[in-house]
């Protein structure tokens, strides 16, 4: 057996930073670049699937309809299904776990594992990493040779945000050497080093029955969508490192983050104080908000982060005064306009959307039994702020669903109003926010496909480096100018411009462009470093305090190529679906499949169907190109683009007359003829920056229709 090294790092996210004695904290990583596609099992064919193999007789595998379930009632076992080929030692596993039962101990991946299919138990050997739902974390665990039991090699507790499995979330596991690292829907949880078994082994699934399961019970896991990736050459780790966190990690990010405090201390940068309107403070580990009743406006408090998309969760408690009152998250919230939810302690919920601090939407106060009422009483809610859609939960218990486009980007956070009685005063714990600046499903932020386009035209590009905690974007190149957006520590972001004394740089972030303070980043070159930036004119008078129009790029940039499908809500007409689908795909493993059913003659020309996801789009492309596998119906495919101004277009692929994969391109011309048009209003002029905002087919006929049609990679194109 190799030599047992063991240093395990618990890195926790919203639950502290405790680190094991010896090692040294490092930032959190993200999910390093996939290398070669292993293989892929939708569990569409049990017969290309796994097989069961330790425990057999005492589980049922069942595999269809794109889920594997693996069940048991058997006692304290460990159950696994496992892939006969290929053995391999270093892999990045993805998989989407769900439980379906509450009687679990634990279940996930295993790897570097013989064959479990031969009964000579004590040679066995693999490592796991799984879910324990019961103790909401993660957990590595190891069974060595000549041993029966899997041992425990140590586990981080899951963030509130991502402890809940009774809906598909996706773990990553990722193999390189003696490092082990563990994501929960692309967070960084855990990680380990072990290099007790570092032979090639065979891959698969694992089940845990608890002791206590009653008799009748019954523990069921189910998978869906395994991934298996070869590490990309650049992600492996730097020969003779075996210590967690001395390998190369990927650029942190701008598009996908998460902000997670469990308030130990006052870093996560929350407006603390006390004014007329009540106060905010940080004691005994939770963030503590009173509002008078005095008071007509609530209190509340942020972290100062100006995001788009955003998912928030948090743990609320009325510890005094009246339960009359208001617990309220926000998002987008810019001066006084934002989308706000709100629960009571005495059981009622409501929503608003305030402009210029009126409520111009509102859900209407309502009772509800889910909420736990009273003064000591814990409730868990959610507010998910996902391009178009504002939806609300309490006690995972949907409340609000709305669509609406006002509002695109503004800070989040929380608030009390104290409605009767002296006071309201509520505490907050375990807060986080899962945020999505750009295109989640994409494997660059915005600003880094940029970059790479450009950098493929002119050489290496001028970054800035935030050393910050957190810096706000400037729409000019001094602190006087409006605030445009915020960045965090170590965000990476392309230089375009910058000022005479070189004392502020304009830079490109993943939702808008913008100044920065040379103060707080660190630059990766001088000030008009060769293929960073253009020279500027040295008489040039300082920048006015507007956005300047985006920087050119060369080529192409990928908008989604539908890898990591995300989420596309349906708009109001019900004539279709649209899914991710690897049955008929132009390159990787997965294409959009859009599935409709045009009923005869709707009322008022509606027979089109809308599916809408905001992503942002990198420059000033002329066009836009999609790959679209054509079913021949002669349909209009349709973009909407959603511009600076706010303005919604619709450009047009055209129609689709073939049948098979073919290019088809949308100019982002407006002065074409329909279908190309302004959204509800007579604009007529397109402002860069853009982003996708949705796709459209429209059926050209008022005859009953049914087809599907596939989409692959949309690119943004540049002159």
């Amino acid at each position: 057996m190799a030599r047992l090294l063991l240093t395990f790092l618990i890195v926790v996210l919203g639950v502290g930073g405790m680190v094991a004695p010896g090692a040294l904290a490092q930032p959190d990583p993200e999910p390093r670049p996939n290398g070669d596609l292993l293989w892929v099992d939708d569990f569409a064919d049990a017969t290309a699937s796994a097989l069961a193999s330790y425990g057999d007789e005492w589980m049922a595998w069942e595999v269809a309809g794109g889920v594997g379930k693996l069940s048991s009632g058997s006692a304290d076992d460990e159950l696994a299904v496992q892939y006969p080929i290929p053995a391999v030692t270093d892999a990045f596993i993805e998989v989407d776990l769900r439980f379906a039962t509450d009687q679990i101990e634990g279940a996930g991946v295993i790897f570097r594992g013989s064959n479990l299919r031969e009964r000579q138990d004590t040679s066995w050997h693999y490592y796991h990493v799984g879910i324990r739902p019961g103790h909401k974390e993660i957990e590595l665990g190891r069974l060595s040779e000549r041993l029966t039991e899997v041992e425990d090699m140590g586990g981080c507790q899951l963030p509130p945000s991502l402890s809940r499995f009774n809906d598909f979330r996706t773990l990553r596991v990722e193999v390189v050497g003696p490092q082990i690292l563990a994501f929960v829907d692309g967070v960084f949880v855990c990680g380990w080093n072990d290099d007790a078994l570092t032979e090639p082994g065979l891959i698969g699934l694992y089940l845990g029955v608890p002791e206590d399961i009653s008799s009748k019970g019954e523990a069921v896991a189910e998978f869906s969508q395994l991934r298996v990736y070869a590490p990309a050459a650049a992600a492996a780790l730097t020969e003779g490192t075996t210590a967690f966190g001395t390998a190369a990690q990927a650029t942190p990010s701008a598009t996908s983050r998460s902000f997670e405090d469990n308030f130990d201390d006052d870093s996560g940068g929350w407006r603390l104080g006390e004014d007329e309107s009540g106060a905010v403070r940080i004691e005994d580990g939770v963030l503590i908000v009173r509002n008078l009743t005095t008071s007509p406006v609530r209190t509340d408090t942020s972290p100062g982060l100006t995001v788009a998309d955003v998912e928030l969760a948090v743990d609320v408690v009325l510890i005094g005064g009246s339960v009359d009152n208001w617990h309220t998250i926000f998002c987008r919230n810019e001066g006084r306009n934002g989308y706000a939810a709100s629960f009571s302690a005495d059981g009622y919920y409501t929503a608003n959307l305030f402009l210029d601090g009126e409520s111009v939407r509102r859900q209407d106060p309502a009772a509800t039994d889910v909420i736990r009422q009273g003064v000591g009483e814990t409730n868990h809610a959610k507010l998910s702020c996902i391009g178009t859609q504002i939806r609300f939960w309490v006690n995972d218990t949907l409340l609000v669903d709305w669509t609406d486009d006002t509002l695109s980007t503004g800070e989040f956070g929380v608030a009390v109003s104290a409605m009767d009685g002296e006071y309201s005063e509520v505490a907050f714990d375990n807060f986080g926010a899962d945020v999505q600046d750009g295109a989640a499903d994409d494997k660059q932020s915005s600003a880094k496909s940029r970059l790479a386009s450009a950098e493929t035209a002119t050489g290496p590009v001028l970054e800035a480096i935030v050393t910050a905690a957190t810096l706000n974007v400037r729409a000019g190149p001094g602190a006087s100018y409006a605030k445009v957006g915020t960045v965090l520590k170590d965000d990476r972001l392309p230089v375009t411009d910058y000022n005479a004394a070189c004392s502020w740089v304009k830079v490109v972030t993943s939702t808008t462009q913008g100044w920065v303070s040379t103060g707080y980043v660190t630059l990766t070159g001088p000030c008009g470093a060769s293929g960073g930036v253009a020279t500027p004119d040295p008489t040039r008078v300082a920048a006015q305090p507007m956005v300047t129009p985006a920087v050119s790029i060369a080529g192409a940039a990928m908008v989604t190529d539908f890898e990591r499908f995300g989420i596309w809500r349906r708009g109001d007409e019900t004539w279709g679906e649209f899914i991710q689908s690897g049955e008929q795909v132009y390159a990787g493993s997965y294409a959009g499949k859009l599935i409709y059913d045009f009923p005869a003659n709707i009322p008022g020309d509606r027979n089109y169907v809308v599916f809408l996801r905001t992503i942002p789009i990198a420059g000033a492309p002329d066009r836009l190109e999609m790959q679209v596998y054509g079913d021949g119906s002669g349909s209009f495919l349709n973009v909407w683009v959603r511009d600076a101004a706010g303005q919604i277009w619709q450009f047009s692929f055209g129609q689709i007359m073939h049948t098979g994969w073919e290019r088809m391109v949308a100019p982002l011309d407006p002065t074409l003829d329909w279908p190309v048009q302004p959204i509800g209003s007579s604009a007529t002029a397109l402002t860069f920056p853009v982003s996708l905002h949705a796709l459209v087919l429209d059926y050209p006929t008022n005859a009953a229709a049914t087809g599907m049609v596939y989409f692959d990679d949309l690119q943004a194109l540049y002159p």
